[in-house]
Order: C-alpha cells, then sequence, then structure tokens
C-alpha cells in the first residue's frame, strides 16, 4: 500500500464515501465534485462509482471494490473502502455539507501556510495572485453550486421568473441565432484591423439599449479612445472629431441632448482599460463591478492580451480559455470575448474559419458560440459576420453595414425581390 498524509478533512471523505456506496451516491453527485476529495484514495473510489452508475452497474461497497480491481487494479482504493464501511452513516445532505465546509476550511489554511512560507517569497507576485485566484475560484464553485432536477425544471416552464437572462447583440436578424447566455464564453474572432473592437462596442451599446448594464474590459485600447468611440456611436457624430476635440457648437449641444435624453442607458456601459491584466485577476474585477453596477454582460477586448503562466503561447492561451471560461460560470454572466485569428498567407482565399483561432484549440473547445468576422473584398463597409459554432442552435452568416465615421455597425436589411417588368 502506497503512502499518504491524512488531512482534516479524511473523516469527512470517508463519511461521504460511506454514503456514496449505500445507496446515497444520485444525491451526492448534484452537489459534490472531484475538488472536494484531496485524498486520492477517496477521489478513485468516487470517480469509479461515478463510472459505474454511467454504465448502469449496480453501485454497492462489493460491486465497487470487484470493480476497483478487475478494472484499475487499485488496492489501496479498496482499502479505502472498507475503512469508509467502518465510519458512521449519516444522511446524504450532512455529508455534502460537512465535506463542503470542512474542504473549504482546508484550502483556506493551505493557502495561508503558503502565503508566510519562504515558496511564496521566491515563486513571486505572479505565481502568488494565481494561487490566491485559484483558491477564490475553486472556493466559489464548491460552495454556490445550484442543481434542480429535470421533474423541477419542467414543473416551472410555465414561470416566467424562472426564464434564463438572454442577452442579443442587437444586430437584427442574427439575433435569433446568436444568443448570449449567463455562464458561457463567447468569441468574436477576426484578423487583426476588421473591426472587431467596434463591433464589440456596437454590442455594449445595444445591451444598454435592452436594459442590461455591460462592463467593457479592454487591454488594448485607452479609455479616451473607447469613449470617443462610444460617444460616435450613441450620438451619430465623427468619431475622429471626438476624439480630437473638433467638433462644432451644433455637433456639441447634439451630444450633450444625447447625454442628457439617454442619461440612464449610457450609464448602464462602464468600461475599465488597464495597462495589463492577470487572467486571474478576471474573476475579482467582474464580481466588484457586478456587485457596484449590476453587470449582465462583460466585453472582453482581448482573450490573447491576458497574462498568463505557462512556457508557450498555446500553455498561456489554453490557461485564459479555461480562466475565462470558469469566470463566467462562477461570475454567473455572459463572457464575450475578442480573439485574433492569423493573417491569411498571400493567395489564401476563404473567410476565417475557427482553426483560424491563434495559439489554442482550447478557445475553439470551451466556447459557446464562435463568430467570425471578415471584411468584404469589394466593398470595405461592408462586414460579414459567420456564426460558426452555436450550442444553443443553429448557424448563419449575414452581412453588416460598418459606417467609419460614426463607429456604428447595422443590419443590411434585406431587399424584396421585384421582378423585372
Amino acid at each position: 500500500m502506497s503512502d499518504y498524509k491524512p488531512t482534516d478533512t479524511l473523516p469527512y471523505q470517508l463519511s461521504a464515501i460511506n454514503v456514496c456506496l449505500s445507496g446515497g451516491l444520485s444525491d451526492l453527485i448534484p452537489v459534490l465534485c472531484d475538488e472536494h476529495f484531496s485524498d486520492e484514495r477517496a477521489l478513485a473510489v468516487y470517480s469509479c462509482a461515478k463510472q459505474m452508475q454511467l454504465l448502469g452497474y449496480d453501485v454497492s461497497v462489493q460491486s465497487t471494490k470487484d470493480f476497483l480491481l478487475a478494472e484499475h487494479g487499485n488496492t489501496d482504493a479498496v482499502a479505502f473502502i472498507e475503512e469508509a464501511s467502518l465510519t458512521p452513516l449519516v444522511s446524504p445532505a450532512l455529508a455534502a455539507r460537512a465535506l463542503t465546509t470542512m474542504r473549504a476550511r482546508q484550502m483556506a489554511s493551505d493557502l495561508g501556510k503558503y502565503l508566510v512560507g519562504q515558496d511564496a517569497a521566491k515563486d513571486g507576485v505572479e505565481a502568488v495572485v494565481a494561487k490566491i485566484m485559484k483558491f477564490s475560484m475553486n472556493y466559489s464553485v464548491i460552495t454556490s453550486e445550484q442543481y434542480q432536477t429535470l421533474g423541477d425544471f419542467m414543473g416551472n416552464i410555465d414561470k416566467p421568473g424562472d426564464r434564463p437572462l438572454v442577452i442579443t447583440p442587437g444586430l437584427g436578424k442574427i439575433d435569433d441565432y446568436l444568443r448570449f447566455r449567463p455562464g458561457t464564453m463567447n468569441l468574436l474572432a477576426a484578423p487583426p484591423g476588421v473591426g472587431k473592437t467596434a463591433l464589440l462596442l456596437n454590442m455594449a451599446v445595444n445591451a444598454a439599449y435592452q436594459g442590461h448594464s455591460s462592463l467593457i474590459i479592454s487591454l488594448e485600447m485607452p479609455s479616451y479612445d473607447l469613449n470617443a468611440r462610444l460617444t460616435a456611436i450613441l450620438a451619430g457624430v465623427s468619431a475622429f472629431n471626438v476624439k480630437e476635440k473638433r467638433l462644432g457648437q451644433q455637433e456639441i449641444n447634439h451630444i450633450l441632448s444625447v447625454r442628457g435624453e439617454y442619461a440612464q442607458t449610457i450609464d448602464r456601459i462602464n468600461l475599465v482599460s488597464p495597462t495589463k491584466m492577470q487572467a486571474d485577476a478576471l474573476l475579482p474585477e467582474i464580481l466588484k463591478w457586478r456587485k457596484s453596477r449590476d453587470i449582465r454582460i462583460v466585453f472582453l477586448d482581448y482573450a490573447q492580451l491576458l497574462r498568463a503562466p505557462g512556457k508557450s503561447e498555446y500553455e498561456r492561451v489554453t490557461h485564459i480559455s479555461e480562466v475565462i471560461t470558469q469566470t463566467a460560470k462562477v461570475a454567473g454572466v455572459p463572457i464575450v470575448a475578442v480573439s485574433s485569428t492569423r493573417r491569411k498567407a498571400a493567395g489564401e482565399e476563404g473567410n476565417p474559419s475557427m482553426h483560424d483561432l491563434r495559439s489554442s484549440g482550447q478557445l475553439e473547445y470551451d466556447s459557446n458560440t464562435i463568430t467570425m468576422l471578415s471584411r468584404d473584398k469589394e466593398n470595405k463597409n461592408i462586414l460579414n459576420l459567420d456564426l460558426v459554432k452555436n450550442r444553443d442552435g443553429g448557424l448563419l452568416g449575414c452581412s453588416l453595414d460598418y459606417d467609419f465615421i460614426t463607429q456604428r455597425i447595422r443590419e443590411i436589411p434585406a431587399v424584396p425581390f421585384s421582378p423585372a417588368r
């Protein structure tokens, strides 16, 4: 039997495994995740029990022992089952609550010991912040996990209050397909210079008109430039003139009039433009704004500019993708993240695809929706928008009108067919 170090939560893990193998597995699966089991033997038993249930096997003390020996040869886990069988049997609810609380306390204790030790000083600020954020995210996942049975869901189908919040980009017909749901990462990708930031700003304005507060996090542009472009979009004036303060008195009066008339809508748009930002700092920043301004959607420009650990760009972006996905779930908001794509080689034809995403296939895997943007070759004022991934429904392509002067992006209305006379 291999050596192991007992932990403060070991009695609670033993109790949870006993409940798990005594008919309580179905009650524990919705509320306990792998993070709750710090002991490798307990984790092996819990994972095995879930696998057996998925395969349709009867989950009991003896059947789980047999499965562990036959499929994995794990004698340590079998010995753990024997030890767990000797612990007092409690209700599934009590076992889950006790293990959740004690596991969170242990994680906090381990973090405290690390912060005051020499390893923290050697690792540096970035590694320390990453560990703190990992604890914060794991603790949030463990303590805020919610569960609803299928029967409850179907029974409440007629209650409007249970309707999930869905925010649309406000771009016409594409809204029937491209829908931003809480807890999801949604990718907006294009080569440099196509109009990703402009489209993101228009989406934020449209969300505000729908009554939703948003947070724009820009790692690429200063806040002055973003505010100038937002002002142009809202007032329909030249973005260049706003930025350069070359406005006539009539334009100034118009902007002030718009500010007064649409004050509530405008105040729903919030933005920050940090010079640099750790990926693991994304969650506390969003939670801070959600608490103070009740934000419902986050726009991130852009994903690859977040700082993250890793020896290669592939490892960095993989970490970034995982953090954005988990942050969206914990914060309970949709995150619309801009992603850069590679430039096409000379002579290479076709619009950009998911495979052109820079640096990591993890972005492609984690995203709930992926929207690719390209510029029309014949008319540079036309943007081609292609919804190439959509976990919630169908795919669609459409054309948008991009007014460079005002930075406004709108749907190009379809022209009815009229037969020639």
